[in-house]
C-alpha cells in the first residue's frame, strides 16, 4: 500500500486550499504514477475527498479519469 498525500495541510491556508481532480493539482502524478509501477503496486486508488468547486462528484471523477487516460496510466 502506498499512499500519497500532499504536505500542505488544508487548514494551514484554508483561503487558497481546494480538492481537485488528479492532473489538476500541485502533486506530480506523472512520478507518483512510476513510484507505483516501479515499487510493483498492484493497484492504483484514486480518490477526491469532495468536490471541486463550481463540479459534482462525477464530474471530479470524470476529469480524473480523462487525465490518466492522456498521460497513458
Amino acid at each position: 500500500l502506498i499512499g500519497i498525500q500532499s504536505k500542505a495541510n488544508p487548514r494551514d491556508n484554508v483561503k487558497h486550499f481546494a480538492f481537485r481532480s488528479v492532473g489538476a493539482g500541485i502533486q506530480d502524478v506523472p512520478s507518483i504514477l512510476k513510484a507505483c509501477v516501479d515499487a510493483n503496486a498492484g493497484w492504483i486508488i484514486v480518490e477526491q475527498d469532495n468536490p471541486t468547486e463550481g463540479m459534482d462528484a462525477l464530474s471530479c471523477a470524470k476529469a480524473s479519469i480523462d487525465y490518466l487516460k492522456q498521460i497513458t496510466y
